[in-house]
């Protein structure tokens, strides 16, 4: 497994006959002869999910810990997982962790359902600022996990939705695509999600039938634009609200970034710019 982050590429790998399991980081920007590092896992522990951030790599292991590393691969936090990890994503200085809540449900009519919960961590100020179910369609599986431009947790499943995580009402998941309402007229498109911002999803269209992109050729790329599903009142302009909706997201989190900052300022003796120093 590996994970492309903006200042380096960190791989993964399981045990081997010859060798334990491995961590390894290869920044873009060489600061020594041998900025590159590795670390050996114990052997009955394996990683299962690698990110990649700007000041760190973070890796989920069977054992269920999330060790997160600094670029130059000084162990900065051992933490236990509340369940085996199924997805990391990393942006900036921000750390998304997808797991196991509880067993997935197979009764009907939940068959198949999983039951998940994230993490949100700001590695930088070695701070949680969220946690809590992660929603998923009733017996879809968690498809692709993220963050948008504007830095809003993003999920999407394996029914074909995506949700933005909002600062508001809780840390709520507002629904922002539908596959259903997306695809051409009896079709069956996939939409692979690659990036999203408030306004639309960048995406790489399959099929049912192979839905992951291909590797060669190289994959097209498409635009949708997002949708909150509204039920409005006869006669509103439903186009405004569901654009003021969307733009309030983006709202709530520059309100709650800046929030965030103006605390952690006032805190004796910590800047609200201070992050991980350069090489550690």
């Amino acid at each position: 497994m590996a994970s492309l982050g903006e200042a380096g590429v960190a791989y993964g790998s399981p045990a081997s006959a010859d060798a334990p399991p491995m961590v390894v980081y290869r920044p873009f920007d060489c600061w020594a002869a041998n900025s590159d590092w590795s670390v050996q896992l114990p052997r009955d522990e394996a990683p299962t999910c690698i990110a990649a951030g700007r000041s760190f790599v973070a890796v989920a292991t069977s054992a269920q810990l999330l060790r997160i590393y600094s670029p130059s691969g000084r162990q900065l936090a051992a933490l236990s997982l509340p369940g085996p990890a199924v997805a990391l994503a990393a942006a900036g200085h921000a750390l998304l962790a997808a797991h196991q809540a509880a067993s997935p449900c197979w009764e009907a009519p939940e068959a198949g359902s999983q039951r998940l919960a994230y993490l949100l961590l700001d590695v930088a100020r070695h701070a949680q600022l969220a946690s809590g179910p992660l929603p998923l369609a009733r017996g879809a599986p968690l498809a692709w996990l993220g963050f948008s431009e504007e830095g809003l947790p993003a999920a999407a499943d394996g029914a074909g939705v995506v949700r933005l995580r909002t600062a508001e009402w809780g840390g709520a998941w507002v629904p922002v695509f539908d596959a259903r309402l997306a695809r051409s007229e009896g079709g069956s498109e996939v939409f692979w999600p690659v990036s999203i911002s408030c306004r639309e999803l960048t995406c790489v269209v399959t099929s049912q039938a192979a839905p992951h992109p291909p590797v060669q050729p190289r994959p097209v790329l498409s635009v949708r634009p997002l949708q909150v599903p509204l039920a409005a009142a006869e006669g509103a302009p439903s186009d405004l609200e569901d654009e003021a909706l969307r733009l309030g997201l983006r709202a709530a989190h520059i309100r709650a970034a800046a929030a965030e900052a103006d605390v952690y300022q006032l805190q004796p003796g910590i800047s609200a710019g201070a992050a991980a120093a350069p090489g550690l």
